[in-house]
């Protein structure tokens, strides 16, 4: 098996907005990054649990949305995936975290802005990611 791994690091310079948009129903990793953003790298971050309108989110220069992984996760649905895309053509940052989202949740156009494409193992588990 062949893995290949780009990083690339975005730095936070001078007073940029993040909003935390915690959809995943366990809530147990938004809280923490944002304590860690604002204490480490003193960034104005902002927590939320519920998708917020299109004026709210384009206030942001960067939006994390964590969607959480089988069992506990929530799937985006049509007018949220919307406001998300409008985010993006706006020029903003948007980081997704999901473990169900790139193969078992329906799609609304999102996913192509990740250029990833989930692959099902026989249990219908995400496998890996294929490039689009």
């Amino acid at each position: 098996m062949n893995f290949t791994f780009d990083s690339r690091i975005c730095y936070i310079i001078g007073d940029s907005k993040i909003l935390l948009i915690d959809l995943d129903k366990n809530k147990n990793s938004f809280n923490k990054l944002g304590n860690d953003l604002r204490n480490f790298i003193g960034a104005n971050v902002e927590y939320v649990t519920k998708m917020p309108t299109q004026q709210k989110l384009n206030e942001y220069t960067i939006v994390f949305v964590s969607l959480g992984v089988f069992n506990e996760n929530t799937a985006l649905e049509q007018e949220q995936q919307e406001l998300l895309i409008n985010y993006l053509q706006q020029g903003g940052y948007l980081y997704l975290e999901s473990g169900s989202m790139w193969y078992n949740d329906e799609d609304f156009g999102l996913k192509e802005y990740f250029g990833i494409v989930g692959e099902p193992t026989e249990e219908s588990w995400i496998n890996g990611f294929t490039d689009v």
